[in-house]
């Protein structure tokens, strides 16, 4: 079950928002709305939500502060401002917004927005399944930085752990390649979207930089710009 939060101090925007994400799920996925005009309520920050609508320019505390507290106890939950005021788009880079919907352009934003988010929780729930300890292990895609073998073995790169299994790494990049994993030399698949940035031949993901093959760089480029295209279209 996703939860979804809405707050917005206009109830017409958020009756909207809400009838645009209800029509838009209701045969995807099993989730539950709730909603406020006050994001200054304590309750909201009891328990997280796995999708936040803010507005931005709200009374008492804007959507930007409210985000920076969901940030700071729920740093994996997705946040979409929506907003009427475009200008104040640039001030909210550093809670790391998901997206945003113009208020004025609200069916093809949240059409972009929904979209993504539902292939975001498609990609959240695809695993990648190998035997580990002779036991079956199942890793969600999305915590997969990378991939790395080294002798017979590959090891596999998480947000918190590494594992060492048995497994060929050609194998691996053709099962995944749709799912925008990519190979940035012979003994290394990488995760693009969980690339910070590539610099030079250089990919960083979270504190870690890796090296491209000198005859990938142009191949690794070009998946990654590929990437966000159709990710963040």
């Amino acid at each position: 079950m996703e939860k979804i939060l809405i707050v917005d101090d206009q109830l017409q925007d958020i009756h909207r928002i809400k009838n645009k994400v209800t029509t838009f799920l209701k045969d995807k996925i099993a989730f539950d709305i709730e909603v406020s005009t006050d994001s200054t309520a304590s309750k909201l920050l009891e328990e997280a939500y796995s999708l936040y609508f803010l507005d931005i320019d709200m009374p008492n505390q804007d959507g930007i502060s409210f985000a920076r507290q969901i940030r700071k106890l729920y740093p994996k939950s997705i946040i979409i401002f929506v907003t009427s005021h475009n200008e104040l788009v640039f001030h909210s880079f550093e809670v790391h917004p998901f997206f945003f919907v113009r208020k004025t352009h609200f069916i093809e934003d949240m059409d972009k927005a929904l979209s993504l988010f539902y292939k975001t929780y498609q990609d959240k729930h695809q695993l990648f399944k190998c035997i580990y300890n002779n036991k079956e292990l199942c890793i969600p895609l999305a915590e997969i930085d990378y991939f790395e073998k080294y002798l017979n073995y590959l090891y596999i790169h998480t947000q918190n752990t590494v594992y060492k299994v048995r497994e060929s790494i050609s194998k691996v990049e053709t099962e995944l390649q749709e799912y925008y994993f990519c190979r940035i030399h012979s003994n290394c698949l990488v995760n693009l979207k969980n690339v910070n940035k590539i610099e030079g031949n250089q990919i960083k993901i979270r504190d870690t930089l890796l090296e491209i093959s000198r005859r990938r760089i142009s191949y690794v480029k070009n998946a990654y710009l590929d990437m966000l295209g159709d990710v963040y279209g």
